[in-house]
């Protein structure tokens, strides 16, 4: 005679949701006692207690929904109370700069005081180098650009002309390249001028170069 075979259950809790497992465990305590397993002690107790640990583990829940809402709403209030102090304490900068006469008067207020902005009255240096790269496989243009230090990244007008002494024609961009198109074999002259803020160098030297 063949023996009963083991019997499996399939039960992944892992992947259960809380909902999930708390209706798996409802199912459980109320079809349970009705299962002829019950009459079994370990099954009963067994039953018993996920019955048990189900409404334990449903107020543990309840309670963290209620605490998620409770944090949402203390964060709100944190983000109001802080706009407010951020207000008085900028109120309070613009009275003492107001008032104050000397930087000591704001430190006694445990403000730091600013050093004064230093606008700078001398232009920008004017543009050493201009490198000039030609297209490998086609005519009728070349790129210039203002050759920088690593890591700097300048402001800058450029203007070409067929004459060193002009007239100059204005380059479209800001950047430290352009791109000059022409007739192949056309000397052109290109200069360029840094930018900082509203102040512009001198031109730089005049650079020749002869469109491919």
């Amino acid at each position: 005679m063949n023996p009963t075979p083991k019997l499996h259950v399939l039960l992944a809790m892992s992947a259960m949701t809380d909902t999930e497992l708390l209706d798996q465990a409802g199912n459980i305590a109320k079809l349970g006692p009705q299962s002829s397993l019950f009459t079994d002690a370990t099954i009963a107790n067994g039953v018993n207690k996920i019955a048990a640990k189900a409404a334990t583990f449903s107020s543990k829940c309840t309670a963290v929904k209620d605490t998620a809402a409770q944090l949402v709403d203390i964060k709100t209030e944190k983000s109001e109370a802080r706009a407010a102090l951020e207000s008085e304490v900028l109120a309070l900068v613009g009275n003492a700069t107001n008032l104050a006469a000397t930087e000591a008067q704001l430190t006694s207020l445990a403000l730091t005081p600013r050093p004064p902005v230093v606008i700078p009255t001398s232009g920008p240096p004017v543009p050493e180098t201009l490198v000039p790269t030609y297209p490998k496989y086609h005519k009728g243009y070349f790129d210039i650009s203002v050759s920088e230090p690593a890591g700097t990244r300048g402001r800058y007008f450029a203007q070409s002309a067929l004459d060193p002494a002009g007239p100059w024609t204005t380059l479209s961009g800001t950047g430290k390249s352009r791109r000059v198109f022409g007739v192949s074999g056309t000397k052109v002259w290109v200069r360029f001028a840094r930018v900082r803020g509203h102040i512009t160098s001198d031109w730089s030297a005049p650079t020749l170069v002869v469109i491919p």
